[in-house]
């Protein structure tokens, strides 16, 4: 069996990873519900459901459902129009999905479960007898199967099954095929009513094959093939149908299997044509997803000389030359979507040219950032070292986690299917998944491990990094290096004693985490670098190090001149999208192709404010709504739907901190911090004279902070 797909099968869906953020999604409908009010947030409830909406569809579900709640008709176009939906096309929108499943529960919370089946009902009954619906047929069809996911679930599984099977053995490349993209889309969205299906077995199949598919096209197809295929290389008795991969599709697992012969005759065919610079949009649209990190070094910008300092290499010289045989543990902070995950991905390129084996992986992926113990992080580190590790034929089995095991499952008394036989990182990834979806059974297996956590701590550290940083250096490896991505991503969450989440983890536990016997890199929340307690995290957590600060790229100096290296960084960072095998040199004679004028592309890099996430989702705004090359009409849409995404969420009190910062170019405490940089209204900046501050200039160019400005 191929570790590699089995990995993808059970790890959470890229599909997701486009949509907003359970976080960030909750906050969207708090925002709405405290500008508008309750009775607003009712009629959003309940147009939630059909996902794609027209006015006069939100009207007949306000009449029908909510007549008697006094409900004012102005409360259709204030949701249409809200940042809980975006328009897609003249008179139709869309409720985001992860705001949408936000609305859902809300939804039952306050009219029970019986409620969505009555709205399910109604857009059946609404779709069948609406003939002059002007809507494109794979609009019908997703409303369809909401419907029927409640309603039908087994037929829907059924439907989905067959269109898939035939959607693919129509193709000799199952990538970029519409019906694809939109059965993944549509089977994230309605996870929960399929879950009552009876047809389980098809469920897994459907599931196991989009996840596949959703990391060929969201993820990186190049290094799955190269995994396939050094596993392959590695086990050659390899067969790609047992366990988990009988449900994949043979049509896929044939692609998968040829995945070498079809890329080798792609670079034969291509070497044969005339050599012209044309720009593949849908590759383009891959490399400018803002969710991913640069895995792909042609599109890597080295923005170390405009950010003040070289941090990777700081952290590369720490590890491989000041201390190579000594653990270190050294922290790294910024902007979430600043391009810490890209740096890192660097710093693993690096430190392996120089013989460590690194290992790198996203804890999101493993632990809910809303609710984490040092516990959760040392079981995670646990089962992705063992993982790594055993994909190199390291064989470590420590007792204590055997025994833990089989205590945890007597302990909490369901059947998690732990196995004596199977890897650790198998059993630690069966009690993650377990713990992840229920956060009941995540609190009485704390009450049960933390207690246990000096000797989870030393088992990991002797029977696990220890043998493990033995058995690599024998096989001629320098050790053994952790980079723990995402944990900056931990709420801000005040616990009952007072503390947040965010301070007793890295600042009250940080000695724990800080005595893993190997080399760590953690990224930890930017809020913590302002607390009062940050001598005490640089002493606990960092060894006496403050962690290295990853700050935005300048579009402009402190005095408000342009910053002309700055830009032309950013410049590359666009363009090398878009022809990742052209020379930086030959880069400026193509921006034509791919904007209208090289004053849109500046103004694109401008507006961003040097945040890379930020810059990356604007540029993905006119990818979706047209060829290029863009124009400026565009870009302007694109940045006009992020800045009412901004506003909804803003009150007076913080507007009023946002002028005061763009006055003094400080932040004054914590609390202002937590307040602006997490909700990304204000951007820190760094060069060789110091730190300052500066509105995003998304919000500065709103008729809201113009008007403050003149006062």
């Amino acid at each position: 069996m191929s570790k590699t797909l089995e990995e993808i099968i059970t790890s959470p869906s890229l599909v997701r990873e486009q949509w907003l953020s359970p976080e960030l999604a909750v906050r969207e409908v708090l925002a709405f519900e405290r500008r508008f009010g309750a009775k607003h947030l009712m009629l959003a409830c309940h147009a939630a459901l059909p996902l794609i909406l027209t006015p006069e569809l939100v009207n007949l579900i306000h009449l029908n459902f909510l007549e008697e709640e006094q409900i004012p008709w102005v409360a259709e176009v204030d949701f249409l129009l809200s940042p809980l939906c975006r328009p897609i096309d003249e008179g139709l929108y869309e409720v985001e999905p992860s705001v949408r499943e936000v609305l859902l529960v809300e939804l039952e919370n306050h009219f029970g479960f019986e409620r969505p089946f009555g709205l399910a009902k109604f857009l059946k009954f609404y779709l069948a007898h609406k003939s002059d619906l002007k809507l494109r047929s794979e609009i019908i069809r997703t409303q369809r199967w909401i419907a029927q996911a409640y309603l039908d679930p087994d037929k829907l599984v059924e439907d989905m099954t067959n269109l898939l099977e035939s959607s693919l053995s129509e193709k000799d490349n199952p990538l970029y095929v519409p019906e694809t993209i939109q059965i993944a889309t549509t089977l994230e969205m309605l996870a929960e009513p399929l879950e009552q299906t009876n047809l389980l077995t098809e469920y897994r199949y459907l599931i196991n094959n989009l996840r596949v598919l959703a990391q060929m096209l969201y993820g990186n197809e190049e290094e799955l093939k190269r995994k396939i295929h050094q596993e392959q290389e590695i086990e050659d008795q390899t067969k790609m149908g047992e366990g988990n991969l009988k449900l994949l599709s043979p049509v896929l697992l044939q692609w998968l299997e040829n995945l070498e012969e079809t890329t080798e005759l792609r670079k034969d065919s291509e070497s044969a044509k005339i050599q012209s610079v044309t720009l593949d949009l849908p590759i383009f649209y891959k490399a400018c997803n803002p969710s991913q990190p640069v895995k792909n070094q042609q599109y890597y910008i080295d923005f170390s000389s405009v950010r003040s300092s070289d941090i990777i290499k700081t952290f590369k010289h720490h590890i491989a030359v000041i201390s190579p045989d000594k653990p270190t543990c050294q922290l790294f902070t910024g902007h979430i979507g600043c391009g810490k995950s890209t740096e890192l991905l660097r710093l693993k390129s690096d430190l392996e040219q120089e013989g460590f084996h690194v290992v790198y992986f996203e804890s999101s992926y493993d632990i809910d950032m809303a609710d984490v113990d040092v516990t959760d992080i040392l079981l995670s580190i646990a089962g992705k070292v063992s993982e790594s590790v055993e994909s190199n034929n390291i064989r470590l089995h420590p007792g204590f986690f055997a025994n833990l095991f089989t205590e945890i499952a007597g302990f909490l008394q369901i059947p998690i299917g732990f196995s004596t036989e199977a890897e650790l990182s198998i059993n630690i990834g069966k009690i993650t998944t377990k713990t992840k979806e229920s956060p009941k059974l995540r609190r009485r297996l704390r009450q049960y491990l933390e207690p246990r956590t000096s000797l989870i701590l030393h088992s990991i550290n002797q029977e696990l990094l220890g043998k493990a940083n033995t058995a690599l250096k024998q096989r001629g490896k320098a050790g053994l290096v952790l980079l723990v991505d995402n944990l900056d991503r931990v709420d801000f969450r005040p616990l009952p004693s007072g503390r947040s989440q965010q301070e007793y983890l890295f600042i009250d536990r940080g000695d724990q985490l800080r005595k893993l016997n190997c080399h760590v890199v953690y990224t930890i929340p930017l809020e913590l670098t302002f607390s009062n307690d940050c001598e005490i995290l640089k002493d606990r957590l960092g060894g006496g190090i403050p962690p290295k600060v990853l700050p935005m790229v300048p579009v402009k100096r402190q005095n408000g001149e342009e910053h002309t290296e700055g830009m032309e960084l950013l410049r590359q960072m666009v363009m090398v999208r878009a022809f990742p095998d052209e020379s930086l040199e030959k880069l400026p004679e193509l921006i034509l192709e791919v904007f209208d004028t090289p004053e849109t592309l500046d103004r694109l890099c401008s507006i961003s404010g040097g945040h890379l996430r930020n810059l990356l989702g604007l540029l993905l705004g006119c990818v979706m709504q047209d060829d290029p090359p863009f124009s400026r009409e565009a870009l302007e849409v694109a940045i006009r739907d992020r800045r009412y995404y901004l506003l909804s969420s803003i009150d007076d009190d913080e507007w009023e901190l946002l002028f005061q910062v763009m006055k003094k170019q400080t932040l004054r405490d914590d609390i202002e911090h937590n307040i602006l940089m997490r909700s990304m209204f204000v951007f820190e900046y760094r060069d060789l004279h110091g730190q300052w501050f500066d509105i995003n200039p998304i919000l500065a160019e709103s008729r809201k902070f113009q008007s403050l400005s003149r006062k």
